[in-house]
């Protein structure tokens, strides 16, 4: 298994999406500390990880690709030696031709591109962006035309949901490496726009499992991030928390230091999730993050439920049922629970 690192390149951004959970970073970073790492400082570390072992580096922000010298930082990445460089993008930037042969050429093995909605006129309005959805698939025509494959990620959200098996059958036409569909992290832009973005799993799940059926039927994977394994029952192998082996380890750790407080079991480490008490009683209680927290202050916690049977601590068990299971890497790294 690659030992993977992420390095975020600022959080300026061309885009300025709704449900953006970097919103609130934005504002502060571009206000105090304009929000980026110098180039000097990229490169002490891409040379420090690289040193220290790492062979799978991954660019996200803000928007990586907006930095003037982005395509230099690949080019150092694959000049130290890095097996994999990945970058997350809205893909506004690749629209230009030229500049999707040059970070190709310089060295990025993938790509992740983001599209939120099958038409512009519902991709637009969540980016508050014009042109951005054209853009973003002249993008993904380009890298076609490069002979270079990608993934796509989408946020479930309000207006979104309802087309997600349509943006679906438009993904699976480029034929992708890998679909994830993901429920928003409700802080920055989508905890202020909560009420107009932030979608209702019970709601919702239904438009995301039938866009799994369609992938399956092309073979291409996909998976759904940021959601109680309960609300995906039947589809909780697909969740997209199990094939993050190190996101995975985190949470498990974490499990046993948490607080009862106003009825619901709260993380107290950092990621704003909650559970309710019953949830210990849980198959999925090792390795489900739980709710948003600030979900569960404006909707409550109803939708949660204890789903009976053998608590599960190895990924694997739940990741064999998937069609796609063949074609991932093994997960050497195995997640040991002491209980």
């Amino acid at each position: 298994m690659a030992n993977r690192i992420e390095i975020n390149l600022g959080y300026p951004c061309n885009n300025n999406c709704l449900f953006c959970g970097e919103g609130e970073n934005r504002r502060l970073y571009l206000k105090e500390l304009m929000g980026c790492l110098t180039l000097e400082k990229v490169k002490e570390e891409i040379l420090s990880f690289r040193q220290s072992g790492y062979d799978h580096i991954t660019f996200l922000g803000g928007e990586p690709t907006i930095r003037k010298d982005f395509i230099e930082i690949v080019l150092y990445a694959r000049t130290m030696g890095f097996k994999t460089i990945f970058l997350t993008t809205n893909g506004r930037m690749l629209s230009n031709k030229s500049f999707a042969r040059d970070a190709v050429e310089a060295g990025l093995t993938e790509i992740c591109l983001s599209l939120h909605g099958p038409t512009a006129e519902i991709h637009d309005l969540l980016t508050a962006s014009k042109r951005s959805y054209d853009q973003v698939r002249a993008a993904m025509d380009n890298l076609a035309e490069l002979g270079r494959r990608f993934s796509t990620s989408t946020v479930i959200t309000r207006p979104g949901a309802p087309h997600l098996p349509e943006l679906a059958r438009l993904l699976l036409s480029y034929h992708p490496l890998r679909m994830i569909f993901s429920y928003p992290n409700v802080v920055g832009n989508a905890l202020d726009n909560f009420d107009t973005i932030v979608p209702i799993y019970t709601e919702t799940m239904r438009f995301a499992v039938e866009s799994i059926e369609l992938a399956r039927q092309d073979e291409v994977m996909m998976t759904i991030g940021q959601a109680p394994f309960c609300v995906m029952e039947g589809y909780e192998s697909y969740a997209d928390i199990l094939y993050w082996g190190g996101q995975l380890k985190r949470v498990v750790r974490k499990f046993k230091a948490r607080e009862v407080e106003d009825g619901r079991v709260v993380d107290v480490h950092g990621k704003g999730k909650v559970k309710k008490p019953f949830c210990r009683q849980c198959r999925y209680w090792y390795i489900c993050e739980g709710m948003e927290y600030q979900y569960e202050k404006r909707v409550g916690a109803g939708e949660l439920t204890a789903i009976p049977g053998d608590q599960i601590t190895d990924p694997e068990i739940l990741k064999s049922q998937t069609y796609f299971y063949k074609q991932i890497e093994p997960d050497r790294e195995k997640v040991i629970v002491k209980i």
